[in-house]
């Protein structure tokens, strides 16, 4: 899998993300079958976001919401990443989490990630906002195994070790022949239609 990162973020000045992007690259790109083509930020401006109540009280980003003012504005992409700070999140209600993966079954990863410049990861060496970024894109890469996506908890929250995660358990080769079925049959029903409109 090729990935295309585009994170849209609250910070106005986030180039203290981008101090990032190599060691998250480095992480991810231990899975097989995963090549981090490229991670690019958008500043986003948002004074309030849908959010919304789960049956146990908690409060989330609202996903219709996300796709409608988010995914929907990152093509090319397959990996849209929503940045904030813990300031927002209080702001807007969200509680409870740090971080949080939309678990739904197209081909693209949505996630969001709370987080503040200059906050350290409890147990790692790197950010915060690198681990909560590599826990949940995790959980959207094993969508392409068989093994469950809580998973990714025992790495990051017992064994403390995002990178073994990602050497031992993420594995793209199988969504890479998935795709090239699905890219196979789609241009076969392509030179059916375009046969179909000649004749």
């Amino acid at each position: 899998m090729k990935l295309r990162v585009l994170i849209y973020t609250t910070s106005r000045d986030f180039s203290w993300l981008q101090e990032d992007f190599p060691a998250i690259k480095k992480t991810v790109e231990r899975g097989k079958g995963i090549e981090v083509l490229d991670i690019n930020l958008r500043y986003f401006n948002s004074e309030t976001i849908r959010t919304t109540t789960r049956h146990d009280n908690a409060v989330r980003p609202n996903w219709e919401w996300f796709k409608e003012n988010l995914t929907k504005y990152a093509e090319g992409y397959n990996a849209v990443c929503f940045h904030f700070t813990d300031k927002e999140k209080k702001q807007w209600g969200i509680h409870g989490i740090n971080g949080v993966y939309n678990n739904d079954s197209d081909e693209i990863f949505e996630f969001a990630v709370i987080a503040d410049e200059g906050e350290k990861a409890k147990r790692y060496t790197k950010s915060e906002f690198w681990r909560i970024f590599c826990h949940e894109l995790g959980h959207g890469a094993l969508r392409f195994t068989s093994k469950d996506s809580d998973l990714i908890h025992h790495y990051d929250y017992q064994k403390h070790d995002l990178d073994s995660f990602y050497r031992d358990e993420v594995d793209f080769r199988r969504w890479d022949k998935l795709a090239k079925k699905r890219d196979g049959l789609l241009a076969k029903l392509k030179r059916l239609l375009n046969l179909k409109n000649k004749l």
